[in-house]
């Protein structure tokens, strides 16, 4: 749930702005805040250079080598603003969300247990917290400091979305609605309540109000993945199996590599009577992620219809070895042995 405006932003200090030229903090963030990140990190360097003891210039290169997805270096950029000043609230509250970003969670929550320990009105290390407690699945810990973020700024969505996910995970869906609509009131651009909203809609059953809120996901972030899948899945589930085809296409094309959508596309295929295309598609799926019994199944599913019932089987048995609850592969097994015996 990291947004650019959730970055503990850098303070100006340490350099002179009598020349206009002279490269600053403030000129680095303003790029920064116009998503400019390679420009913000050029000045940063130089700022950098001109000054190495100014802890703001890594903190905010920090921020903009994140931004485009470069977790390393932002780590390093942070190890070094923090042996300028290992009490710095801010470069612990950062140091927990790159941390974050590259799925160290344990390490994550420390920096920000240490963030708020230096700045206990630190939203940033509040969130980030309550964050790492729900990727760890402490979703009572999370929720406490997501209400403890909350009272600090109830202006921000990070809470309410938070909230609403945890809400979701057990079925409280009335409060996950209230959580997400609060999202969209604060601010209608944030995609993570329309496709937090969409999810409720397409676990309740309201499939047309599912589609409209992963649009409007859409329309806030074109190259939303999830909210194309889900399109794709209410789509599927409404019997519009050629537009969910189109939807899942835009999300493969956006990452052709997440095997979870070479399974739904699959899937689609399946429903449209295009089976040997299908498999490739499961294939594909399995290719990136071997462990996943849903690609099995719906592979299984694909060659019960080819009647090729012991590669089915096969496929079946390697679902119920990945995860002996898998309910698909034991309905479906079910069904193999029914169409075996016509």
């Amino acid at each position: 749930m990291t947004k650019d405006d959730e970055f503990d932003q850098v303070d100006e200090y340490g350099t002179s702005e009598d020349d206009e030229n002279m490269p600053t903090c403030s000129k680095a963030n303003i790029l920064y805040n116009m998503h400019r990140y390679e420009d913000a990190i050029v000045i940063f360097d130089q700022v950098i250079k001109l000054n190495p003891m100014i802890i703001d210039a890594y903190v905010g290169k920090s921020n903009s080598q994140l931004q485009l997805g470069m977790s390393t270096d932002a780590k390093a950029s942070l190890e070094e603003a923090l042996k300028l000043e290992p009490d710095d609230a801010s470069a612990n509250a950062n140091m927990g969300t790159v941390l974050l970003s590259m799925s160290e969670f344990d390490e994550a929550l420390k920096y920000f247990e240490r963030g708020v320990e230096l700045n206990p009105f630190s939203y940033h290390a509040h969130i980030g917290r309550a964050d790492a407690l729900f990727m760890m699945k402490r979703y009572d810990m999370a929720l406490k400091y997501y209400d403890m973020a909350e009272k600090l700024n109830d202006t921000m969505p990070d809470a309410y979305i938070g909230k609403g996910d945890i809400c979701k995970i057990f079925q409280q869906y009335h409060e996950a609605i209230k959580h997400y609509t609060k999202v969209i009131s604060i601010d209608p651009h944030v995609a993570e309540g329309y496709t937090g909203l969409a999810d409720v809609m397409l676990r309740i059953d309201k499939l047309p109000d599912a589609v409209k809120n992963y649009d409007f996901a859409i329309r806030e972030e074109p190259e939303n993945i999830y909210a194309h899948t889900g399109k794709a899945t209410a789509l599927m589930m409404m019997g519009e199996f050629e537009k969910s085809l189109i939807s899942i296409n835009k999300a493969i094309a956006l990452d052709p590599n997440m095997a979870n959508t070479q399974t739904d596309k699959g899937n689609i295929l399946v429903c449209l009577d295009r089976y040997e295309e299908a498999l490739v598609y499961f294939d594909t799926s399995i290719s990136l992620n071997s462990k996943n019994p849903l690609a099995y199944v719906g592979k299984a599913a694909a060659l019960i219809d080819l009647k090729r019932f012991d590669d089915a089987s096969k496929c079946i048995d390697i679902a119920l070895e990945l995860d002996t609850n898998c309910n698909e592969a034991r309905m479906l097994d079910v069904h193999l042995r029914k169409k075996s015996r016509e």
